[in-house]
């Protein structure tokens, strides 16, 4: 069952029936989704001990697991079974940083602009689902 919307445009690992600059809803289930906190600071302290931080941001990230679960919405607004080939093609789409919109679960399903962080991992789902994969990817919130 999903449980998460993704919005985002196509722009690489193109499926047949896409183009680039087409729109995408992605309905996936996901299984993690675990907040945490970004901080960029400097910390300085002295010889006696007495401690200076200087905290130049905080960024709300998410670590989220996928599994091949769910539908895809096509700009043409027809649907497809949510697979390898779509995952693919999203995690290529904002892969250099392009911002997406995602649902929050934890935020009475808001949804928010992100970014993909750092690069993402594909593992199997398990030995008795042989072409079934998990998709592990971090987020982070879009400052604007």
């Amino acid at each position: 069952m999903s449980n998460v919307s993704i919005t985002y445009t196509a722009l690489r690992g193109l499926v047949d029936g896409t183009a680039s600059g087409d729109e995408i809803l992605m309905e996936v289930t996901v299984t993690k989704f675990s907040p945490s906190i970004e901080m960029s600071k400097t910390e300085t302290k002295t010889k006696s001990g007495i401690q200076d931080t200087r905290l130049f941001y905080t960024n709300d990230n998410w670590d989220i697991e996928v599994v091949e679960s769910g539908t895809v919405t096509l700009a043409d607004n027809s649907t497809a079974a949510l697979n390898g080939d779509y995952m693919n093609m999203f995690l290529k789409s904002v892969a250099a940083s392009e911002a997406f919109l995602i649902t929050l679960i934890d935020e009475d399903d808001a949804e928010e602009s992100v970014q993909l962080d750092g690069s993402w991992s594909i593992g199997r789902r398990a030995a008795n689902y042989l072409n079934q994969f998990i998709y592990n990817f971090t987020i982070r919130r879009v400052i604007g």
